[in-house]
């Protein structure tokens, strides 16, 4: 009985989500409004959020912040640590650029977000300080057709913002011994990890994201640095987002993994 009545409680909740999630996404400490967005809040993003290490982090960049979602979630994690770090937000598209503004004017962590409306090339160009942590999911549709929607276009594909121009903007900006979090595809992802190497640029943690864990690679985030680890063996760990058939429980939790789960606990009402 018990459990019926958790589940009951779960798929409410999760009614309550999908029903408001074109416009609003509701975290357990702070909002997200998407509806202006081109591209809306999504699950490798969010563990992407979760998941990067910034412990030690005292100056971020977050480019092409989209709704602002990595931002938020950066600022939740790092409100408790003695040194708070202030993050700077980067972002292109004008719609998507108010709306994390205004999300971040509606945060409680508002005072610690600063985000420009501009290309990270000429964000690059006219910021003269470095920063030590580099996060971004950037633009990944190498060749494939455009809509008609622009600001989509501007989100999704790689022409706005090519990942030389990305490398180029990551390599003045990053600190000595900075680190630079990077989320995308798997092909793509090999693509990213030549070009890294031409400026000094090379990985030195893997997280391999799988749907379920007899899928196929659905993304990949890697940690780089200026530190050449071509002879070195990479950290790498796997992450399941969903319960394979089968398995036990896989009806709560909307089939969600207990590494899923825990990892955004502290984020999503649902848990």
């Amino acid at each position: 009985m018990v459990g019926i009545i958790q589940q009951k409680a779960f798929i409410d909740i999760y009614s309550k989500i999908i029903r408001n999630s074109k416009k609003m996404f509701e975290f357990k400490k702070f909002s997200i409004n998407q509806e202006n967005c081109a591209m809306k809040i999504c699950t490798d993003a969010c563990i992407f959020g979760g998941y990067i290490n910034v412990s030690q982090s005292k100056s971020i960049l977050d480019i092409g912040t989209g709704t602002g979602l990595l931002s938020l979630m950066i600022a939740q994690r790092t409100e408790k640590t003695l040194q708070k770090p202030n993050i700077t937000a980067v972002e292109i598209e004008k719609d998507a650029f108010l709306t994390a503004k205004q999300n971040f004017e509606n945060s409680i962590y508002t005072d610690r977000l600063t985000i420009f409306n501009q290309s990270i090339q000429d964000f690059s160009e006219n910021h003269f300080s470095t920063f030590d942590h580099i996060i971004s999911n950037p633009p990944f549709f190498l060749h494939q057709s455009k809509t008609k929607n622009n600001s989509k276009n501007l989100a999704l594909h790689s022409e706005a913002l090519s990942f030389d121009d990305l490398l180029k903007s990551i390599d003045k900006l990053l600190s000595k011994n900075g680190k630079c979090d990077i989320l995308l595809p798997a092909f793509e992802m090999d693509i990213f990890i030549k070009k890294a190497k031409k400026y000094s640029l090379f990985p030195q943690k893997k997280l391999i994201i799988y749907t379920r864990k007899e899928k196929e690679i659905f993304r990949v985030i890697i940690r780089f640095e200026k530190k050449n680890t071509q002879n070195k063996e990479i950290i790498e760990n796997n992450f399941i987002i969903y319960k394979s058939k089968g398995e036990k429980d896989i009806e709560l939790n909307r089939g969600y993994t207990e590494q899923f789960i825990e990892l955004l606990r502290d984020f999503y009402i649902i848990f």
